[in-house]
């Protein structure tokens, strides 16, 4: 009854953690319209590569890390090319990192801490906007 109890109010803190950060970052992204720029494009570049030709080959390609084109592609290919379907699912990864740091503090403080860091990291406007670009940053933070 207790587990119960507890199990239940946890993923009451998870939901209300992801809420905030999820309704936090798809406000920012759906008032983003700035065009790609520098390495976002590059990025944009290679999974369109990847997507439509195969390969991971356009000048310059071999200087940056492939996992985050691989991933890019990856959603093109199955949603088509929609930079905010990429933006809205690295708003979700970036959501759950929130709920990962909650996880994280409550193992190695109490539970104040770990509820104000999760939702500072779930207000913190340089993570708000990390997960609008088309960076590495995003997805491996």
């Amino acid at each position: 009854m207790i587990a119960s109890h507890l199990l239940r109010r946890k993923i009451f803190i998870y939901g209300i953690i992801f809420l905030t950060a999820f309704s936090l970052r798809l406000a920012y992204i759906l008032n983003y319209n700035k065009p790609l720029v520098s390495d976002e494009e590059v990025y944009n570049n290679l999974a369109l590569s990847i997507v439509n030709n195969g390969s991971y080959d356009i000048e310059g390609a071999y200087s940056r890390p492939p996992l985050y084109p691989f991933f890019i592609s990856v959603v093109y290919f199955l949603f088509g090319q929609n930079l905010i379907i990429v933006r809205i699912i690295q708003a979700i990864l970036d959501s759950l990192m929130c709920v990962l740091i909650y996880e994280l503090c409550c193992k190695l403080f109490t539970g104040p801490i770990a509820w104000t860091a999760s939702l500072m990291s779930a207000c913190y406007l340089l993570f708000i906007k990390g997960a609008s670009r088309f960076l590495t940053e995003t997805l491996f933070t």
